[in-house]
């Protein structure tokens, strides 16, 4: 089992642990050895809590997460399309929702 632990506690901190799971994001997708990847994000969560859900700082998370989620729906896409480098079929995918959703308009 790998962890990359990042300092997670500091509600004002939106992008230390999102940029170290994006950091290794890619790498632990192409091992072969897993059978279980949670890449756990907290910045769009911290934000709402630090500046609520309408303050600008919000957008640039939520943009941020957009491309991390279409990062990943091109490398499932990849995987099932192709046969390169990933020999895993991926059968279950889980995407994770917050409870804390809440409408933002721009």
């Amino acid at each position: 089992m790998r962890s990359f632990p990042f300092p997670s506690f500091n509600v004002k901190d939106l992008d230390t642990v999102d940029n170290g799971v994006i950091q290794h994001l890619e790498n632990e997708l192409l091992r072969p050895d897993w059978q279980l990847l949670i890449a756990h994000f907290l910045g769009v969560d911290h934000c709402g809590h630090t500046f609520g859900p309408r303050h600008p700082k919000m957008a640039e998370k939520l943009e941020q997460m957009d491309s991390v989620l279409r990062y990943l729906i091109i490398f499932i896409t990849s995987c099932s399309t192709s046969v390169g480098t990933i020999h895993r079929i991926i059968s279950n995918i889980v995407i994770f929702a917050s409870y804390h959703i809440a409408s933002i308009s721009r």
